[in-house]
């Protein structure tokens, strides 16, 4: 039997210049760039009971382990193990028919995760219905001498245990720019045999030399993904923009964001809820982005330009006293986002066929600090 990803092969593009990558498995084939919603996500379509499917080909269902002992509950606390599946599961048994369906555990940085930590990380994706396995880094500043030998034991036990998955393993992008350079040097030699591995994100302006040296990795047939991807850099901005479209440029071809730590601003006026504006590739707040009649400029299927009041007024029955409209319409948000982000990366996706991603970046508000 062989593994649900055949091979990833580059079609399009250069160095900075964004790339087209055709991912081949044995359910379709898909070219990139483009978003991988997650269970965040797919939660906020269900608070607002809204059926229509999100199209795009790759799923991850993310958990989030706030400290060390999280992930030490899996193998020393009986039951814990059992119940991460079935919330796994509770994702995946919907998904699969549709998706290639992964898993990220999604652990602070800093945090060293021991042998039987990663094993058992890799045993609940074995044993959930997965196909892309997930072989978490030991540590952002561990060896590549550790790193390899890490993935490269734990992709062996992954062909033995579960022939059909295939293996991804992580590095972070926060970690010192030397170490970052040698680990993808490693991977760069298993070409064609390793047909993906995953990014942790981190602060786009802070790690930029690790992002040089992904967008130079690009070259090698690998289908890059990023996981825990923040939407923008800084909150306070007006109209801050869209970063994790910025991230084509650099070699990553996929994207999925981060569990949110929740709370945020206290402020209860819905109309503050952030948006994801096509337009200029920004995340303005939703009020900014109506029309002089209040009317939503978005023709995705949540959104088809419907007026901002009368979406409220319809959301009003899925609030709660914990749940007050704001949440609600941030839900609706972040299910407008899958649509329109989506849309956007085809976009971008066709320009870089073109050999145009540079003139497009430049149009778009949100994306033109990303072209230093």
């Amino acid at each position: 039997m062989s593994e649900i990803i055949k091979k990833a092969r580059v079609k399009h593009g250069g160095r900075l210049q964004g790339r087209v990558v055709k991912v081949s498995s044995k359910k379709k084939s898909f070219e990139t760039p483009t978003k991988a919603p997650t269970s965040t996500e797919i939660n906020g379509k269900r608070n607002i009971s809204f059926d229509g499917p999100f199209m795009n080909p790759v799923f991850e269902i993310a958990q989030r382990y706030l400290k060390i002992e999280n992930v030490h509950s899996l193998h020393r606390k009986n039951g814990v193990f059992s119940r991460k599946i079935s919330e796994i599961n509770a994702y995946a048994d919907s998904l699969v028919d549709r998706y290639l369906v992964k898993y990220f555990p999604q652990i602070p940085n800093g945090i060293e995760l021991s042998d039987r930590d990663i094993r058992t990380l890799i045993d609940l994706q074995l044993e959930s219905n997965i196909n892309l396995i997930t072989i978490p880094e030991p540590s952002n500043d561990c060896s590549p001498e550790i790193f390899q030998k890490n993935f490269t034991d734990y992709w062996e036990y992954i062909a033995e245990v579960k022939p059909t998955a295939t293996a991804m393993p992580y590095l972070s992008l926060k970690q010192d720019h030397e170490l970052f350079d040698n680990k993808l040097n490693i991977l760069k030699e298993y070409e064609h045999s390793l047909h993906t591995i995953g990014i942790k994100f981190a602060s786009m302006r802070e790690y930029r030399p690790n992002l040089m040296s992904l967008a130079e990795f690009s070259e090698y047939d690998f289908w890059v993904h990023c996981s825990a991807g923040r939407r923008v850099s800084n909150w306070r901005e007006v109209s801050p923009g869209g970063q994790l479209h910025a991230l084509q440029r650099y070699g990553v071809y996929t994207v999925s964001i981060e569990i949110p730590m929740g709370g945020g601003a206290s402020d209860k006026d819905y109309t503050t809820t952030r948006y994801f504006n096509r337009t200029g590739v920004t995340i303005p707040q939703i009020i900014k982005s109506v029309d002089s009649e209040g009317n939503l400029q978005c023709g995705c299927p949540i959104c088809s330009g419907q007026n901002l009041e009368d979406v409220a007024g319809n959301l009003n029955r899925f609030t709660s006293d914990k749940r007050p409209l704001r949440s609600v319409v941030s839900d609706f948000s972040k299910v407008h986002e899958v649509f329109a982000s989506t849309s956007e990366f085809d976009v971008s996706r066709q320009k870089i066929k073109e050999d145009s991603l540079k003139d497009y970046f430049n149009e778009k508000e949100g994306l033109k600090d990303h072209l230093d």
